[in-house]
C-alpha cells in the first residue's frame, strides 16, 4: 500500500494525472503482481489519487518494509513516473525528494 500512496503522490504532484504516468505504474504492477493483482492495485490507486497524504510519513513507513536496494529502485521508479510525460516538474521533484530523504542517502538521490 505504501508504494501506491507514493505513486499517487508523485502522479498528482503537478496538478494532473497523466495517462503516461498511469501506464508506467500499470506496467510495474503487472510485472510485480501479475494481471489480477495489478487490477486490484489500480482500484486502490484510483481511490488514493482522490486524497492527499503526508509523503514523509509514507516514505518513513516504506523504509521499514524495504531494504536499501529496493528503496533505491523505488526512487528510480518514482522518477520514471514523473518523467513519463516527458517533463519532470519542480513539484514532482519536491515530492520525490521528500520521500527520498527517508529512503536513501542524499548522495544516492543526487546521482539518480
Amino acid at each position: 500500500m505504501v508504494l501506491l500512496l507514493l505513486f499517487a503522490s508523485v502522479m498528482k504532484a503537478d496538478g494532473t494525472v497523466k495517462k503516461t504516468e498511469l501506464n508506467v505504474v500499470k506496467q510495474f504492477l503487472v510485472r510485480t503482481f501479475g494481471e489480477e493483482g495489478a487490477l486490484e492495485a489500480l482500484q486502490l490507486l484510483k481511490e488514493f489519487l482522490k486524497q492527499n497524504y503526508n509523503v514523509a510519513e509514507i516514505s518513513q513507513q516504506a523504509s521499514l518494509y524495504f531494504n536499501y536496494s529496493q528503496r533505491t529502485e523505488l526512487v528510480h521508479l518514482l522518477f520514471m513516473i514523473a518523467a513519463a510525460d516527458g517533463l519532470v516538474s519542480e513539484s514532482e521533484i519536491n515530492v520525490i525528494h521528500t520521500a527520498a530523504r527517508n529512503l536513501i542517502s542524499q548522495s544516492d538521490f543526487e546521482s539518480i
